[in-house]
């Protein structure tokens, strides 16, 4: 049987069920930000992220082109059902500037679920710091619930 023949019915229940005792609230943190705050929060412990440098790009001496790290994105979790989908929504264009139609979508297959991973790789500028969430979407993009937690950082 696949992961999410267990879920509830409804994404809100999902996350209540999952969470037990932990609140699902409207909205996250970023909803001041121009986000929907209809929006539930996923206030789970359950999401793990690693966010791994592949390689650096470009020169920091002579004028050249900034220098850039290449990253990807690798994280568990199993609070997604038929048609959702995980995006990285972050502070930079590169991670949609906290719009969730914009973010970096995440991949997964039935047996890396729950590992989700990007697609390919991220250019990012050396020496930035990058707010990012993880957001549950559905088949059009669209937020169904952000993480609750204060935005991650990335020091590139």
């Amino acid at each position: 049987a696949e992961p999410q023949d267990s879920f509830p019915e409804s994404v809100q229940d999902s996350f209540e069920h999952a969470s037990e005792n932990e609140d699902c609230h409207d909205g996250p943190a970023l909803a001041s930000r121009g986000g929907r705050g209809a929006v539930p929060a996923l206030t789970l412990s359950g999401i793990t992220s690693d966010c791994s440098p592949m390689a650096d790009i470009g020169s920091p001496t002579n004028g050249g082109a900034p220098r850039t790290r290449q990253l990807s994105f690798c994280t568990s979790c199993s609070y997604t059902r038929v048609g959702q989908h995980l995006r990285v929504v972050g502070s930079c264009d590169s991670l949609g500037a906290w719009n969730p139609l914009q973010g970096l979508a995440l991949k997964t297959t039935a047996e890396d679920f729950p590992l989700w991973n990007s697609a390919g790789t991220l250019a990012l500028a050396e020496d930035a710091a990058v707010e990012y969430k993880y957001v549950v979407c559905d088949q059009s993009g669209a937020a169904a619930c952000w993480e609750a937690r204060p935005n991650r950082v990335l020091n590139v």
